[in-house]
């Protein structure tokens, strides 16, 4: 919600549709003008789910980002602004909020309503998605998963064109949470078919071919252009071929089959060829989290206490000599509010031998990046002890993520991002009883705490709050904090005239605000 990505950073953008009749005139302009304004990207071999309630990874979100948009979206600086939604309204007491709902529809030529609002929230309930983690806030929810009766839930469909969302407790980021793409607006106006994947999309781009449910791999994925966005550039790419081929990106790039290594990391020396060749560098992600999980189910709480006491960071940090990168002691990254210290953690400092039975175990990386393998041997040499085996387990990484996500790794490197810009985001993995939460954490102390800090609307206190659960998950000894940074180049090719920033990463771009080159 997120895991390594359930929900993985997220933006959504403005719909400004005028009717019917304009978006199939403006579909047969598409055809026409695609030539000059196609862009390949590669994405890398995985599995895909482009359903916004089962999307798992940071490339099935990209794709996801394209189809579907939500009440309203996130802009460059992390602002929320509207989206589906016109403009919106709220009590004095937070509790209540009323939007307006602007004239747009779905590309199968259905209008939104508000009842495609209200279906679309009670899916998440009904599909106990990752997001139903960041939004328990709303009211009703127990009742409506008990009775599965729509009135039940804290949403009311006032107009078609007016929804009104009434909270449970008030929520200080609740306008956050409405801009995440897993909380699309999708074509279900009643339980029919609601558990199905949407056949229809409210974002402006939509697929040539029809998309299989469930996972998928597809060496080429086409989305077409059907739909203007008030938000749009002047020249937005009318056709985009995700390629998620096992290839070389980079040899893609140098050829001219590759337009974008915004998310993959390149040497200076391909740097150098590239610009040459006319490519541009755009702002893009800033951070992510890499992080040790430990069975639980497994290990002892003396073994992980002492695997977790033999991880030194910063030393870590000096040998990945990577220039973006941060030891990390907590879970939240830096520049968001809630980040720790080394002063905030050091009753977890001490360093703990182990005297229990001799074990030996696996350790999952990721075996198609470096810096993972790189990792991996640091945590192999500050592992080893007469009374412990490791063994590095290196796994494709969609292998590596479904061990994580069920929980059958021994020991794994994991990798997140955040999900919005909040660090709220990346306390509700550690919620109990939800299946996003792989770091086996179920604690009601915690579940409350993680509860309460989204209530509280001083900044100061709520910073604190987030400070503390990060204290009490890090107790458990379960998941070990590594390093913070990313090495993400932000390259788009010579066909790129501007693109604007996107410090989330990648899959929180919207395509069609990215400016294309004149003819």
């Amino acid at each position: 919600m997120a895991p390594v990505s359930r929900r993985f950073l997220l933006i959504v953008l403005v719909l400004a549709f005028s009717g019917l009749a304009y978006a199939l005139i403006g579909q047969s302009k598409v055809q026409g003008a695609v030539a000059s304004r196609e862009l390949n990207v590669y994405l890398g071999p995985s599995n895909l789910n482009l359903d916004p309630h089962y999307m798992d990874t940071a490339i099935s979100m990209t794709i996801v980002m394209q189809l579907h948009r939500g009440l309203l979206r996130f802009d460059s600086n992390g602002d929320c602004v509207p989206d589906i939604a016109e403009r919106w309204e709220a009590s004095s007491d937070h509790k209540t909020y009323r939007f307006k709902l602007r004239e747009s529809y779905f590309s199968n030529g259905e209008r939104i309503t508000s009842r495609h609002v209200l279906y679309s929230f009670a899916r998440v309930f009904v599909l106990e998605t990752g997001i139903a983690a960041d939004i328990d806030y709303i009211a009703g929810i127990k009742e409506f998963q008990r009775t599965k009766k729509i009135e039940s839930l804290g949403l009311k469909a006032i107009r078609d064109d007016v929804i009104e969302f009434n909270l449970a407790t008030p929520s200080a980021i609740f306008l956050k949470h409405l801009a995440v793409v897993d909380l699309a607006i999708m074509p279900f106006d009643s339980f029919d078919g609601i558990e199905q994947s949407p056949k229809a999309f409210s974002g402006p781009y939509k697929p040539t071919t029809v998309i299989p449910t469930g996972n998928f791999s597809q060496d080429i994925l086409e989305l077409v252009k059907w739909r203007t966005d008030h938000l749009e550039s002047s020249r937005p790419p009318e056709r985009i071929r995700f390629l998620n081929a096992d290839a070389d990106p980079v040899e893609l790039a140098l050829s001219g089959q590759n337009d974008s290594l915004d998310a993959i990391p390149v040497t200076a020396e391909v740097r150098g060829q590239l610009e040459a060749k006319g490519w541009v560098t755009v702002p893009t992600e800033i951070t992510k989290e890499r992080f040790i999980v430990l069975n639980a189910k497994k290990f002892s709480f003396e073994l992980r206490r002492f695997l977790y006491s033999r991880i030194n960071q910063a030393e870590l940090v000096k040998r990945l000599r990577e220039p973006n990168f941060k030891a990390a002691y907590g879970l939240i990254p830096d520049g968001l509010p809630g980040a720790l210290t080394p002063a905030d953690i050091q009753d977890h400092c001490e360093v703990f031998d182990y005297r229990g039975p001799k074990v030996k175990f696996q350790f999952d990386f990721n075996a198609e990046v470096e810096l993972d393998e790189k990792i991996a041997a640091f945590v192999k040499e500050a592992w080893a002890h007469d009374r412990i085996e490791v063994e590095l387990n290196p796994l494709p990484s969609k292998i590596r993520l479904g061990r994580l996500l069920a929980k059958k790794s021994d020991t794994a490197l994991g990798i997140k991002g955040i999900d919005y810009p909040d660090g709220y985001s990346v306390l509700t993995y550690f919620k109990g009883k939800y299946d996003v939460n792989f770091f086996f954490i179920d604690d009601p102390a915690i579940d409350a705490k993680i509860s309460n800090s989204v209530s509280e609307f001083d900044i100061a206190k709520r910073t604190e709050l987030y400070r503390d659960v990060q204290r009490d998950v890090l107790k458990f000894k379960t998941v070990v904090p590594l390093v913070f940074g990313s090495q993400a180049s932000g390259l788009w090719s010579q066909k790129i005239k501007n693109a604007p920033s996107h410090p989330m990463g990648l899959h929180t771009m919207p395509f069609e605000t990215i400016e294309m080159q004149d003819e």
